[in-house]
C-alpha cells in the first residue's frame, strides 16, 4: 500500500476525530507507517556515505579551510587587532607611532572609546528599550491574527530562553569597533528517552488515536512491534522510547570574529562556498558528543593532531592563555585542546549535477559528521555600522576610521603640552662643577654651598622656557569637533556643555534631533541588514523544528501555535523610533484613540470589545505596566464575555429607565398644560378703562421713554469724548 496515501488517511483521521480507513488498511497499517515516516527517517551520515562521497568532501573542506585560514590571518585579523589597538588606545601602538613622545609621556586620547560608550547605549534603547524586540505584521488582516502569535513566539524565545539584551550589548560593540558584528542562531534540542512496553489492541481505535497524536507531537517513538498469540489475533505488543524533552529552542549567540572562517569569493555570508565556526574544544567535549551518538572517529581525529595554540587575537585579548592551558593540561586525550570545525559548504558530493548543502564537523582531516543541511541557509549573520555591497570585510571601511587621525593628533598634541609644562615646572639648569656643591643642589637642602667669591648666578644657569605654540590649542578644538561632527555624539547631547547659548526647549529640541540623526541611520542600517535575517531565520527553525502544537506562557497568558500557522507571508518590521520623547508621544496618542476617535467609531459598528481591549492593553505595556490581565478583562475570554453581556444589560436597564423617566416628564407637562388650559382667564381693551387709569399708564410709558432716551444721548457723549480726546477722563 502506498505509504503517503496511508499517511494522509491518518492525518485525515486526526482532523476528522473518525475512523475512515482504505481498503486493506488496518489501524497497525496506519500506525506503523507514522512510526516510519515521523520517527525512523533515513538521514545523510557517515554511515550513508560511500568511501569516494567521504573523499570528495574531505578534499573540498580541506582547499577552502586553507583559503578561509590565509583570509583570515593576512586581511581580517590584522584590521581587527589595529580598530581593537585604537579603540582601546593601546599604549604599545603609540610607542610605535610616537616613539620620542612616549620616552617621556604615555598619555593618549580616548575619543574612539568615548564616542562608542556614547553611541551604544542609544542603540540599545532603540533596539531593547520597548517590550517588544520586533513586531510583525500580515499582509493583511486575516493573517494578523497568526502574525500576532508569530511575535508572541519570537518574543517569548528571545526574552525568555535567550539573553536578548545580553547578546545586542556584546554584538553592538565589535559592530561598530571593529564593523565586524557575528551573531550564530541555531536549534538547541536535549531529550531524554525512557523505554516502554504496552499491549496495543487493533481493534480499540481510541487507543489507536492516542499512540497516533503521541508519535504525531513527538512525545514516543516506537522501537519495535510484535504480534501476540503466534499472529492469529488482534493484540501486539508495542515497544517504545518516552521521549522527555529538556530543551527545544533556537540560540542566538555573539560569534568572536578569532572563531569565524570563511571564503572570500562573495559579498554576501550565504554566497559563500564555505563558512565555518572554528571552535577550540578539548578531547573529553569529542568523546561525550560521541556517547551521544552525534560524532564517530574521535579517537582518529585526536591522534592525528597536536595541541592546538592560540591565535594572534586571543593572545592580544589574553597574553597568558599558552601558559595557562600548558599548565592546565593532563597530557591525555580529555584534556587536549584540539580545533573543530563547523563547516557549512556548498558542494556536489555524490556528482549528480546539483549542488547540496552540507554540514561538517571536521578535526584536522578526520570527518566527525555529516549531516543536510535542511534550511539551505548558513546559520551566521553579521552587523556592520558600514555596509559593503562589493565585499563581506573591507579593511578600508570602517565607522570609527575617520576618528583615528584625530584622536592621534589629540594625543600627539597634548604629549607635547604635557612635556612643556613638566619642563617650564622643572627647568634644565646648567652648573660650574667645581664651584658648586651638587650633591646639596640634587638632594634639595636648604643650604646649597658654593665657591668663595662665586654666586649663584655665576654657577647656575636656567635658560628660558620655550613658550607653547597658542596653535597648538586651536588644533586640539578643531580635532574634538571632527570627532563630533564625525560621529554625532556631541558634548552638548551628552549633557556636558554648561555654555550652551541655546536655552530654549526648541532650540534643544532641534539640537539634539540633529545630534540623533546619525545614530538613527546606523540603527536602520543594523536592522534592516542584520536584525531582519535572524528574525526571519528563526522564524525558518521554528518551522522546521518547532513541536506541531507549541504551548507556551507570556505576560500570563497560555498561548498555543501550531506549525503550519507559520507558513505565512508576513513583514517584519523593527521599531527604531525609539526613546523617551517617542515612547511620551506613542502615550498620547492611544490616550487621544481612547477619548475621542474609539467613542466615534462604536457608535458606527466599527470598534468593538475586543478593540477597546486591544488599545487598552498596548496603553497599558507602553506605560510599563505588564501584565494587562490584572488590569483588563480580554472580552474573548468567557469571562470576559459573561462580563460584557453583563455590561451590556446594565446599560440597557439604564437606557430603559432614562427613557421611561423621559416620558414620565412629558406626560406630566401636557397634564399641566391641560390644566392650564381649564383656567378661566379675562381680558379687556384700553379703550374701556377709567380715564385715570389710562392717564396713569400713559404717564408711566412716557417716563420709561425718557429714560431710555437720556441712557442713549449718554452713552453718544461719552464716544464723542473718546474719539476726540483719547481715553476717557472720568474727572473732566
Amino acid at each position: 500500500m502506498d505509504m503517503n496515501n496511508i499517511l494522509s488517511q491518518a492525518q485525515a483521521q486526526q482532523t476528522t476525530g473518525g475512523f475512515a480507513p482504505q481498503q486493506n488498511a488496518s489501524p497497525v497499517d496506519l500506525l506503523m507507517a507514522q512510526a516510519q515516516m515521523i520517527g525512523k527517517k533515513k538521514e545523510l551520515s557517515l554511515k550513508t556515505l560511500k568511501q569516494a562521497e567521504k573523499e570528495k568532501i574531505l578534499r573540498v573542506i580541506s582547499q577552502c579551510k586553507d583559503i578561509a585560514n590565509q583570509h583570515y590571518e593576512k586581511i581580517v585579523e590584522p584590521e581587527i587587532q589595529h580598530r581593537e589597538e585604537n579603540y582601546f588606545a593601546n599604549v604599545k601602538m603609540y610607542e610605535r607611532k610616537f616613539p620620542i613622545l612616549s620616552e617621556y609621556s604615555e598619555w593618549r586620547s580616548m575619543d574612539i572609546m568615548n564616542v562608542v560608550k556614547w553611541v551604544t547605549p542609544e542603540l540599545m534603547e532603540i533596539f531593547a528599550g520597548t517590550a517588544d524586540p520586533v513586531d510583525i505584521k500580515g499582509v493583511d488582516v486575516n493573517d494578523d491574527r497568526v502574525a500576532r502569535k508569530i511575535k508572541d513566539l519570537l518574543k517569548y524565545q528571545l526574552l525568555r530562553k535567550n539573553h536578548w539584551f545580553s547578546f545586542l550589548e556584546a554584538v553592538l560593540k565589535p559592530c561598530i569597533v571593529d564593523n565586524f558584528g557575528i551573531a550564530k542562531v541555531y536549534w538547541l534540542h536535549n531529550e531524554e528517552r525512557e523505554p516502554y512496553e504496552v499491549m496495543f489492541d487493533a481493534a480499540n481505535r481510541s487507543q489507536f488515536m492516542e499512540l497516533a497524536a503521541a508519535i504525531e507531537n513527538g512525545e514516543i517513538e516506537i522501537t519495535g512491534m510484535k504480534p501476540l498469540n503466534d499472529g492469529a489475533g488482534q493484540f501486539y505488543k508495542i515497544e517504545f522510547d518516552r521521549i522527555i524533552i529538556k530543551a527545544n529552542n533556537p540560540v542566538i549567540e555573539h560569534l568572536p570574529a578569532s572563531e569565524f572562517r570563511f571564503t572570500p569569493e562573495a559579498k554576501s555570508v550565504q554566497e559563500c562556498k564555505f563558512v565555518a565556526h572554528r571552535k577550540l574544544v578539548q578531547g573529553d567535549y569529542l568523546f561525550r558528543k560521541e556517547e551521544e551518538g552525534v560524532y564517530q572517529n574521535v579517537r582518529e581525529a585526536l591522534e592525528s593532531v597536536g595541541d592546538t595554540k592560540p591565535t594572534s587575537s586571543e593572545l592580544y585579548h589574553n597574553d597568558e592563555i599558552n601558559n595557562i592551558r600548558e599548565r592546565l593540561s593532563d597530557n591525555d586525550d580529555a584534556s587536549k585542546n584540539v580545533e573543530l570545525y563547523e563547516c557549512y559548504i556548498r558542494t556536489d558530493y555524490n556528482n549528480d549535477g546539483k549542488t547540496e548543502n552540507l554540514i561538517v564537523h571536521i578535526v584536522g582531516d578526520v570527518l566527525l559528521s555529516v549531516q543536510e543541511n535542511k534550511p539551505g541557509i548558513v546559520p551566521f549573520f553579521i552587523a556592520q555600522a558600514v555596509k559593503d555591497s562589493t565585499m563581506i570585510f573591507d579593511p578600508k571601511v570602517s565607522y570609527l576610521q575617520d576618528l583615528e587621525q584625530m584622536q592621534d593628533l589629540k594625543t600627539a598634541l597634548v604629549r607635547q603640552i604635557i612635556i612643556n609644562v613638566a619642563l617650564a615646572n622643572r627647568p634644565q639648569k646648567f652648573i660650574e662643577e667645581n664651584a658648586i656643591d651638587i650633591d646639596s643642589l640634587m638632594a634639595g637642602e636648604e643650604y646649597v654651598f658654593t665657591s668663595q667669591g662665586k654666586r649663584p648666578s655665576e654657577v647656575v644657569f636656567i635658560p628660558p622656557s620655550s613658550q607653547l605654540s597658542p596653535a597648538a590649542f586651536d588644533l586640539i578644538q578643531y580635532a574634538q569637533n571632527d570627532i563630533e561632527s564625525n560621529s554625532g555624539s556631541t558634548r552638548y547631547n551628552q549633557g556636558m556643555d554648561s555654555q550652551s547659548l541655546n536655552k530654549t526647549a526648541t532650540g534643544i529640541k532641534a539640537i539634539m534631533g540633529k545630534s540623533q540623526q546619525q545614530t538613527k541611520l546606523l540603527a536602520r542600517r543594523i536592522a534592516e541588514n542584520f536584525l531582519i535575517s535572524v528574525f526571519k531565520y528563526l522564524i525558518v527553525l521554528n518551522q522546521e523544528y518547532m513541536r506541531p502544537n507549541e504551548l507556551f506562557r507570556l505576560t500570563n497568558e497560555n498561548i498555543t501555535i501550531r506549525r503550519e500557522e507559520l507558513d505565512i507571508d508576513y513583514d517584519l518590521i523593527v521599531d527604531i523610533g525609539g526613546g523617551p520623547g517617542t515612547k511620551e508621544a506613542t502615550i498620547q496618542y492611544l490616550m487621544l484613540m481612547l477619548q475621542q476617535l474609539y467613542p466615534v467609531l462604536e457608535q458606527r459598528g466599527i470598534v468593538d470589545g475586543s478593540g477597546w481591549h486591544s488599545v487598552a492593553k498596548e496603553l497599558l505595556d507602553e506605560m510599563g505596566l505588564k501584565g494587562a490581565t490584572g488590569y483588563l478583562i480580554d472580552p474573548n475570554t468567557p469571562e470576559g464575555k459573561e462580563k460584557m453581556q453583563a455590561a451590556q444589560a446594565a446599560i440597557a436597564q439604564k437606557e430603559a429607565e432614562a427613557h421611561q423617566r423621559e416620558l414620565e416628564k412629558i406626560k406630566l407637562k401636557g397634564d399641566i398644560e391641560i390644566e392650564k388650559a381649564k383656567i378661566p382667564r379675562l381680558g379687556v381693551y384700553y379703550n374701556e378703562l377709567p380715564v385715570d387709569t389710562q392717564q396713569q399708564l400713559l404717564n408711566d410709558f412716557n417716563l420709561k421713554s425718557n429714560i431710555s432716551q437720556l441712557q442713549k444721548e449718554k452713552e453718544e457723549a461719552r464716544e464723542y469724548r473718546v474719539q476726540r480726546y483719547g481715553l476717557f477722563n472720568r474727572s473732566s
